[in-house]
């Protein structure tokens, strides 16, 4: 392999290959013979070599001047050794990735001293893993954290509210005020079957993240969500620079979803930079609006709904093209495929809102044509 790198090579990514053992054995001379490595993907099935964790951990432990790392499995002493390199600003961490109800577990978290400076420059931390659990584990080492921007947690065991709690409650008092992304998913949550009650995420489980007034992109998949319309108001307000919007129970059995068409106008009253929202909405409810509650100079130009109820596609077309003419798009998902005629209905919305939408902005227009010439 040396024959056909350069001695100063500092990127190098290597993807997933039925043949580990080959990959694996070049791997275990790269730390001696390219120290000056930074930025390193190790996307292929070592864990399911002999030995392969074991080589994949010492070389990483080879390499001081790390700044990106992707990896699955790796040793303890590995893991320590990437919490106190000082350049290290991305970190992934796939322990799980759906290969075995094992993984996820091996990796035990190292104690460190207190007052050690752990991730001290980590901007980017992404974790896949067996539980919530282990999420929590890992913030508690961001103690030091100054930096991180961006924060993503997946787990394939269904996790309660209460645990969900103390995942936010973590991320306040580990994270730091940069913190501008979040997305957390329970992976398990479709094939959910229990209290439903244990599992229902509320506005009282996401108070902890209140205290990020700069967030920019939430993602939050729980098992199941109960959130409301006057929750949304809070919510907007708290977060006047959200660009991205998402959460969703994916729970086949969860209760039907509680915020109407109105959210929107919360949205765009309160969020200005608002793109794009992923939520459940009960499309049954009767909206009105006037002339006055028109966003003419909003961002939202997208929504994607999902398991939405709606008995009225021409009112809720209506609505939409009122109260937001510039939004050109509207995407509709039944996931739960117990109601084949409700994505029909969804088809009609789209098909009349883009009717109501051009004529919408042909009166705007006009009115501003009017006004010129006043």
């Amino acid at each position: 392999m040396a024959l056909f790198l350069s001695p100063n090579i500092i990127d190098i990514a290597f993807a997933g290959h039925p043949e580990a053992r080959v990959q694996l054995s070049l791997i275990s001379t790269l730390h001696s013979r390219y120290p000056n490595m930074e930025n390193i993907n190790f996307e292929l099935p070592y864990e399911s070599v002999s030995n392969g964790v074991n080589i994949i951990s010492t070389a990483l432990r080879g390499w001081h001047k790390l700044r990106e790392v992707t990896v699955h499995q790796i040793s303890t002493e590995a893991y320590r050794h990437l919490a106190m390199l000082p350049k290290l600003r991305s970190l992934e961490l796939s322990l799980c990735n759906g290969r075995s109800d094992t993984l996820g577990s091996s990796l035990v978290l190292p104690a460190f001293p207190s007052g050690s400076a752990t991730f001290m420059a980590l901007r980017i931390l992404t974790v896949h893993c067996q539980n919530i659990n282990f999420c929590i584990s890992i913030l508690a080492h961001l103690s030091s954290n100054r930096t991180l921007t961006s924060l993503t947690l997946q787990f394939d065991r269904s996790a309660s509210a209460a645990q969900w709690k103390g995942l936010t409650e973590t991320i306040e008092q580990m994270c730091p005020a940069s913190l501008s992304t979040i997305h957390v998913a329970d992976n398990n949550s479709f094939h959910f079957e229990g209290n439903m009650d244990d599992f229902t995420l509320k506005e009282e489980h996401l108070e902890p993240l209140f205290s990020f007034p700069n967030l920019e992109w939430i993602n939050l998949c729980p098992v199941s969500v109960d959130i409301n319309d006057d929750n949304y108001e809070r919510i907007t307000q708290t977060w006047p620079g959200l660009i991205f919007w998402g959460i969703d129970g994916f729970a086949r059995n969860q209760p039907p979803p509680r915020p109407t068409l109105a959210v929107l106008q919360s949205f765009a009253k309160n969020c200005p930079k608002i793109s794009l929202l992923t939520m459940r909405l009960d499309g049954t409810v009767p909206c009105t609006s006037n002339a006055n509650s028109r966003v003419f100079t909003h961002s939202l130009r997208s929504i994607s709904l999902e398991d939405s109820p709606i008995a009225d596609p021409a009112m809720a077309a209506a609505y939409l093209s009122d109260i937001l003419p510039y939004m050109d798009s509207i995407y509709y998902e039944e996931n739960s495929g117990e109601d084949p005629e409700r994505q029909k209905l969804w088809a009609e919305v789209v098909r009349l809102h883009k009717v109501f939408r051009a004529v919408r902005l042909q009166e705007m227009a006009r009115s501003q044509c009017q006004r010129k010439r006043a």
